[in-house]
């Protein structure tokens, strides 16, 4: 087959992988600042060769997996696995990785003096401060990693001490733990903090009675029982009726509430496909209002000299279109994050 026939295609799995990276990075970034979400970058760039894809359809990645205790490992030990080595060979030689390490101690007048001092052999010099300055980088890393496997987010965990260390992503527990937080921030938003703490709550403990829920959270009942209703008619929370005898009577009912994550994601995904349509639409809306003045500025002889060809009144009425669609194309954008993290990166799993 000749250069001229070769036929191409987007690799969707890999974007999707490369896409959940690119959160993870920003995730490392607010808790442990930028530079060590660098170190982090690189080692997740360094385990992308090695995942064809965000999940399998085929393996269960539902189990929730403790990093600190290791319960179910059989999910945990599929993932592919970095050293500090791999990490090192594959981070810009110009990135600076003092930034957030501990400071080092200054070198005396003797020692600089005593460095610039001319060497017989100045290649083995150079060869010499060459591994000094590698081994100083990949200690600096093997900080930067340990920093992160302490944080209490757990976004990456030790192995062992194969090539200075071996080191592991645990994706599913983290996109859990992303999807969480996500929809705690859409709660919070929506209902008040309020209503975050008591999902919170049920996501922790499972299945509660009311009174228990205000117990745990020190809510009083009535803050409690008008947020709960709010979200229940939402669909966000739910109720089981457990019955106390074979009568069924209401009275002798306990009703536990509950939070399901999965059901949550499936409504975020419904609400977030509503808004990115009416959006579209609205941007159509605008565009068709000022059809004839983009038609206009979009013409050859026009483009490159809208001051000459253009009245003011035209130039000004496309600025506020041009203003407007900037505005609710990044509300798409943003929308499309939010279902890339809902929908692409763990398979939803309803009853």
């Amino acid at each position: 087959m000749s250069k001229d026939n070769v036929l191409i295609r987007v690799n969707h799995d890999k974007l999707e992988v490369s896409l959940r990276s690119h959160l993870l990075v920003n995730l490392c970034a607010r808790r442990l600042g930028d530079t060590t979400a660098t170190v982090y970058s690189a080692l997740l760039r360094s385990l992308e060769r090695n995942i064809p894809r965000c999940h399998d359809e085929y393996v269960d990645e539902d189990a929730e997996i403790d990093g600190e205790e290791g319960d179910d490992t059989s999910i945990l030990n599929a993932l592919p696995t970095s050293t500090t080595l791999e990490i090192v060979d594959s981070l810009d030689p110009s990135t600076d990785l003092k930034m957030t390490a501990p400071a080092e101690q200054k070198p005396t007048k003797q020692k600089r003096e005593a460095s610039e001092e001319p060497t017989m052999n100045g290649a083995y010099e150079n060869n010499m401060n060459r591994m000094l300055d590698r081994q100083t980088r990949i200690n600096l890393v093997q900080q930067h990693l340990q920093l992160i496997a302490d944080d209490a987010a757990h976004l990456v965990l030790k192995i062992s001490n194969q090539g200075h260390g071996e080191w592991k992503v645990n994706f599913p527990a983290l996109t859990r733990a992303m999807i969480q937080l996500e929809l705690e921030n859409l709660f919070a938003a929506r209902f008040g903090p309020l209503a975050n703490r008591i999902v919170r709550i049920l996501h922790a403990k499972g299945k509660l009675d009311e009174k228990q829920v205000g117990t745990v959270g020190l809510i009083r009942q009535k803050d409690l029982r008008s947020k709960l209703t709010a979200m229940q008619e939402a669909g966000y929370v739910d109720t089981q009726e457990v019955p106390r005898d074979n009568s069924r009577q209401p009275s002798r009912t306990m009703y536990l509430w509950f939070f399901d994550q999965d059901r949550c994601r499936q409504l975020v995904l419904n609400d977030a496909y509503k808004i990115m349509s009416r959006l579209l639409q609205r941007v159509k809306v605008e565009r068709e209002q000022v059809q004839a003045v983009i038609a206009k500025s979009e013409r050859t002889d026009v483009r490159g000299h809208e001051d000459q060809y253009l009245s003011k009144a035209e130039k000004e009425a496309l600025a506020v279109f041009r203003d407007k669609e900037e505005r609710l194309l990044v509300q798409v954008g943003r929308l499309d994050d939010l279902v890339a993290l809902m929908r692409d990166f763990l398979p939803l799993k309803l009853s």
